[in-house]
């Protein structure tokens, strides 16, 4: 069992406090450089689940044209969580909506998404259970 992490942190936090939670191999695709694409995409297909968090933080949009192309190709792998504030960063009230309409985008394609890393490593820890 192993799960891709997606996108760059940028300062973000969230990759070295999700590592700790998981019980299961991970492989961080998005601090890759993107002339590697061909490994990135070997890598990912060989991971059982694709992780993508988007916070203040990120500033890479590709990762969520990534997210939603996933969505719709492999959704049974797809998993989403996004969080309003990182940091000292606050998403603006747009930027807020816009993301809701990300998350109902990836839900109506078929994929998965949590509201906090803790319910993220506790579904796919248990996965290695099953």
């Amino acid at each position: 069992m192993k799960v891709s992490l997606q996108g760059k942190s940028n300062g973000s936090l969230w990759k070295e406090e999700f590592i700790k939670m998981l019980k299961i191999d991970h492989v961080d695709l998005g601090e890759r450089n993107r002339s590697l694409i061909d490994f990135h995409n070997e890598d990912k297909e060989l991971c059982n689940f694709h992780l993508y968090v988007l916070t203040p933080n990120t500033i890479n949009f590709y990762s969520i044209a990534e997210l939603i192309d996933d969505s719709n190709k492999s959704p049974e792998k797809t998993m989403y969580v996004h969080y309003s504030t990182d940091r000292d960063k606050r998403f603006n009230k747009e930027q807020v909506e816009s993301l809701y309409q990300i998350t109902e985008m990836v839900k109506s394609n078929g994929g998965r998404v949590f509201f906090t890393l803790n319910c993220v490593a506790t579904f796919l820890n248990n996965q290695e259970i099953q």
